[in-house]
């Protein structure tokens, strides 16, 4: 048995699934120490048993020569569980959390290499932003995609992080107030769009960006063709038709969204399933496509009565249909 093989022999041991196994292999044979993330929100003052679980796992890859990132959860962990339907995540002070999170870097030492591990709070990027620290962020590479616009607010500010997210080239999903902040100039943000950008506007802010168009096409159809043109992106002008355009010329409808999806912040959902897809390189139209399509097929599979909060863990059943049916 090769190094290669034991090492995959011993991590996998205990797990469920490893996911993409053959890219894990590709880097391991690389022979380069790997960076193993994991998170933990301190939602409690000790690290419990479940916990355990993922860290000796953890430092498994440890033995093996890669080294870890303990991501402490800081922020998150302050929101907690807005809906609060999990009373294992219950909103702490930052006070709670500091301390929280000091007996868990204490504790997990008794487990991991010290000199094979560093300490990262998710504070230090999800606090309130500026376009400069925007800036700074995007320029890793890595950070492909941006969701920008729920709840940013109107203004000056968001437009100027709208502009630092498409000087750095990353793929975007804009969304609410992202566009709503360019209404007084519309084509500001037109001139500055690239072809992995997507616009996601319901009725109201379609008629911000684009006056009179809706009124002025035959359809909804030629309405959305003729904005996807005049930004030079794909559009998605929500409805209970949904319609997706491209600047070609192509258009589609969704078909598969149920009325349940008129509820707060399921077009918010909507924005990151896409700007995930595009993550993964998927061009803007077919990412379009297919997380119009994922959106509404969780929203059947949570059935009615649901809130935003419903729609990711009713996912996975609209990819594992999706394989099926691609198969």
């Amino acid at each position: 048995m090769n190094d290669i093989t034991a090492a995959l022999d011993q991590i996998g041991r205990g797990a469920e699934e490893i996911i993409k196994l053959a890219d894990l292999e590709a880097r391991l044979k690389l022979a380069r120490p790997l960076r193993i993330k994991a998170g933990f929100d301190p939602t409690a003052p000790d690290l419990h048993l479940g916990h355990t679980v993922l860290i000796n796992k953890l430092r498994q890859f440890q033995g093996f020569g890669h080294d870890v990132i303990f991501l402490i959860g800081d922020f998150t962990g302050m929101i907690g569980d807005p809906t609060g339907k999990n009373a294992t995540r219950p909103r702490l002070t930052a006070v709670e959390i500091a301390e929280n999170a000091r007996t868990y870097q204490e504790q997990i030492f008794k487990i991991l290499d010290p000199e094979r591990t560093l300490i990262e709070f998710n504070s230090t990027w999800m606090r309130a932003m500026d376009a400069a620290g925007l800036i700074e962020l995007l320029g890793d590479k890595r950070l492909n995609a941006v969701a920008i616009g729920p709840g940013l607010g109107v203004g000056g500010e968001t437009r100027a992080l709208v502009d630092a997210a498409l000087k750095s080239g990353a793929a975007m999903v804009l969304d609410a107030d992202a566009l709503t902040s360019f209404q007084d100039d519309p084509q500001a943000l037109f001139n500055r769009l690239h072809d992995r950008c997507v616009l996601t506007p319901h009725a109201g802010e379609f008629e911000r960006l684009f006056p009179g168009l809706l009124d002025e096409a035959a359809s909804k159809i030629e309405a959305a063709r003729a904005a996807a043109a005049r930004a030079g992106c794909v559009v998605l002008l929500k409805g209970a038709d949904t319609v997706i355009a491209h600047p070609d010329g192509k258009a589609a409808i969704n078909a598969n969204a149920p009325p349940t999806l008129a509820t707060a912040g399921a077009g918010d959902v909507l924005a990151g399933l896409i700007a995930g897809l595009l993550a993964q390189g998927m061009a803007a139209w077919d990412a379009t496509l297919a997380g119009v399509w994922l959106h509404g097929r969780a929203a059947m599979e949570a059935g009615p009565g649901l809130i935003a909060e419903d729609l990711a863990p009713a996912l996975p059943a609209g990819f594992a249909e999706a394989e099926r049916t691609s198969a």
